[in-house]
């Protein structure tokens, strides 16, 4: 429980010393199982990849490793192809926790996956900070998924009130060639005091783009 906590707590090499300690002892098969999945657990925390790789491997000696951690220590190790596999295996038999898909979103996002990293990052949305989910839109919008980002951006914009994350989310519409979308998402943004008929007059872009548009929407 002590180890666990110091890894809660960010304390890598605390997390491993008192994890080693319950391995080298006469503890229990459970106990030293958890023990030594703290260890790999820690030893990814501190960007030790070759110490959590070795460590899975007594792990699989023992019994089969939680594939939250399989997956980790493939992404860590930098095998894309094996960590998404793993990690979306996980993600679809119904395991949410943070473990699990934050490291697919990122697989995702550097395997060029773009929308459907913006779509785990929505379905997940509640559990992101908006500065992780501004980054998924952001990285998925200059990966041409431009609707899955503004939909990312919009969400952003509902929980923050922001108008820099409407106005971007508008703007990865128009990319998109949805129009419609586009001027829909302003209007609310509209009704809701988020931005002005002046934020869009004063934006070249946004005004050409929707035109009467926003006259109508005000």
């Amino acid at each position: 429980d002590k180890a666990s906590a110091a890894l809660d707590a960010d304390e890598p090499a605390r997390a491993i010393e008192l994890a080693e300690k319950v391995i080298a002892g006469r503890s229990s098969d459970a106990a030293r199982s958890r023990a030594m999945t703290i260890v790999v657990w820690a030893e990814l925390m501190r960007g030790d990849a070759g110490a959590a790789e070795r460590g899975l491997v007594e792990i699989r000696k023992r019994e089969e490793p939680d594939r939250a951690l399989t997956g980790n220590v493939a992404l860590a190790a930098g095998r894309l192809s094996e960590a998404r596999m793993v990690l979306e295996n996980a993600y679809h038999d119904g395991d949410r926790r943070k473990e699990v898909f934050g490291p697919l979103i990122q697989v995702l996002l550097r395997q060029d996956a773009h929308a459907r990293a913006a779509e785990v990052a929505l379905e997940r949305f509640e559990s992101l900070s908006s500065d992780d989910a501004r980054q998924v839109a952001e990285l998925a919008s200059e990966g041409g998924a431009h609707v899955a980002a503004a939909r990312l951006y919009e969400r952003v914009a509902t929980r923050e009130r922001s108008r820099g994350d409407i106005l971007s989310a508008v703007r990865a519409y128009s990319k998109a060639g949805e129009r419609d979308r586009a001027v829909d998402a302003l209007k609310k943004a509209f009704v809701s005091g988020v931005v002005t008929e002046a934020d869009v007059r004063s934006d070249s872009e946004l005004g050409e783009l929707m035109g009467d548009s926003v006259s109508e929407g005000t």
